[in-house]
């Protein structure tokens, strides 16, 4: 696919060290559900969303690209943190590796979205793309936040799960579905439509 060729381009920017490389697309695979054929469920809501807002697909690529870096390094980093997941780096590759791979796909997923100049996109796009992944992010990791503080409670309220879902899983559909509106150069009440519509399906999605 168009995205997998612009990860595969970004990551050749990990230079000297292949093993590293290799490390590194084991959980964007993973996330893809299939080595051979992968879906890249999050990068196709970008795609998809900015395609269906009169936007160009080609130039969403990279982003899409940064999208898949992003939600990876989160997925290992959470797999450290929950000491859980059979088939995570931390446990094939140790905690220090594991954590070494997450900080290097956030950089990645930077470069990924700064490769948007290739496909002639603007400045202030690029930067709102940024602004929107940074963002999410952030809300991803409060609602990890809640997720890690709550552990040792018997019991949280059903308000409690909702919020943390929320903020946790559904921020990054959300994210997803925002950076597509956002490289449409919509109006930003469409934008905040597209990012009603990413939460609710991340909702969903996670229930």
């Amino acid at each position: 696919s168009a995205v997998l060729g612009e990860i595969e381009a970004t990551l050749g920017q990990v230079k000297g060290n292949r093993s590293l490389q290799r490390m590194l697309l084991e959980p964007i695979r993973a996330q893809a559900g299939s080595r051979d054929e992968p879906e890249f469920r999050r990068s196709f809501l970008t795609l998809m969303v900015c395609q269906s807002l009169g936007g160009r697909v080609d130039q969403a690529v990279p982003a899409g690209a940064g999208i898949e870096f992003f939600a990876a390094a989160l997925d290992v980093f959470d797999d450290v943190e929950d000491l859980d997941a059979s088939e995570s780096l931390w446990r094939k590759y140790g905690r220090a590796q594991a954590l070494n791979a997450a900080n290097a796909l956030l950089m990645l997923a930077q470069l990924a979205v700064a490769r948007l100049k290739l496909k002639k996109v603007d400045d202030s796009t690029i930067t709102r793309v940024m602004e929107t992944i940074a963002r999410h992010g952030t809300t991803a990791c409060a609602g990890q936040h809640y997720d890690l503080a709550w552990e040792s409670q018997p019991f949280i309220h059903e308000a409690q799960y909702f919020k943390m879902t929320r903020m946790k899983s559904a921020s990054l559909v959300e994210c997803a579905c925002c950076v597509g509106a956002v490289l449409a150069n919509v109006d930003e009440k469409t934008v905040s439509s597209f990012s009603l519509f990413g939460r609710n399906l991340g909702i969903a999605a996670q229930i």
